[in-house]
């Protein structure tokens, strides 16, 4: 359910940069695409980014930050420290890692009530990608299920090791990075839920289910919730700047540009305090994005559900959870 992973070595951690020549709103550009229906000439920076002009959009629901600097070795990109203390930061001042643990109600009531909805779809080995606080391994486990959650918070993964003592659960719990964490055994079920895929591209998705095809068999699933930001965009939704004040303190994400060539918002946080500032991307995806990347890897979809619909009724949803079969013999439920 949080997007840490290897989509923390792919943000873009320039402090600085030339300032945009000029600036378009995201919502001005698809709509001008919509109607031509031909690629829009758009202002471009000097580094090929489109910019985002500031819009006076409505306020949409907390966005999850992923953030922090990373260094450049043999052509990978390297997490430092450094990283890891801003990461923690973010979790330990704007949000509070703890929602997304066993012990808040309201996060354990709603992924009870997914796995009652969407049971015939877990097979009995589960593989979690972006577990968090570890809330579904616990309700798998009690179900009987094999569970294994991967995740590179750390005090996420610390917290639900320690309510899975607690509770006498098998489920296991890893802290690592979802490109290079070694996968081992093979699935019958991988998860990925909350906001997991706002930080994963489609090249980087793409990647991923490479690796996960060789421990998903024929007949295999794949659960995966999302935010669809064309329809935010469309509906006017997303919001250019949000303030984050789970905890003690308050951080600022904001919307720096839009990135059309790798399909991202580049975004940028920083506290109240103004001791430190952050930068990190929020992928863009939209329903038809997903199944033609899935369909790409042997992936059909069988079942879509709008888990958050938008606030006017001729406006399209913001959000789905998807439920994909690997093998051409998936049939749509």
């Amino acid at each position: 359910m949080n997007p840490w992973f290897r989509s923390l070595q792919w943000l873009d951690f320039q402090e600085s940069g030339p300032s945009p020549v000029g600036t378009i709103s995201v919502r001005a550009h698809l709509s001008a695409v919509a109607e031509h229906d031909t690629p829009c000439s758009v202002p471009k920076s000097p580094d090929g980014h489109t910019a985002i002009r500031r819009p006076r959009w409505p306020e949409a629901e907390n966005f999850i930050s992923k953030c922090g600097d990373a260094r450049q070795s043999g052509g990978e990109t390297m997490l430092t420290g450094t990283t890891q203390r801003h990461l923690l930061r973010v979790y330990r001042t704007g949000d509070d890692f703890r929602r997304y643990s066993w012990q808040d109600e309201k996060r354990r009531r709603a992924l009870i009530a997914l796995f009652r909805r969407y049971r015939k779809y877990f097979g009995h080995r589960v593989l979690d990608l972006g577990c968090g606080g570890g809330v579904l391994g616990l309700v798998a486990d009690h179900a009987g299920l094999s569970y294994v959650g991967v995740d590179g918070n750390p005090d996420m993964i610390r917290d639900a090791r320690t309510w899975a003592r607690r509770r006498g659960s098998k489920a296991r719990f890893l802290q690592g990075d979802l490109g290079t964490f070694r996968l081992s055994g093979q699935y019958d079920t991988i998860t990925i839920l909350g906001n997991t895929m706002g930080h994963l591209t489609v090249d980087q998705f793409d990647r991923l289910l490479e690796r996960l095809s060789h421990h998903v068999g024929s007949g295999g699933s794949l659960l995966i919730d999302y935010r669809d930001l064309v329809a935010m965009f469309w509906n006017g939704t997303w919001t250019h700047a949000k303030v984050q004040t789970f905890v003690r303190g308050r951080v600022t994400h904001r919307t720096r540009l839009v990135n059309l060539r790798s399909g991202r918002l580049e975004m940028s946080a920083r506290p109240s305090s103004g001791r430190w500032r952050l930068r990190w991307s929020h992928a863009i995806w939209s329903p038809f994005i997903l199944e033609s990347v899935m369909r790409s890897r042997g992936w059909r979809l069988v079942k879509r559900v709008v888990s958050r619909p938008s606030g006017h009724g001729r406006q399209p949803p913001e959000a789905y959870l998807d439920v994909y079969r690997r093998g051409s013999g998936a049939r749509r439920s």
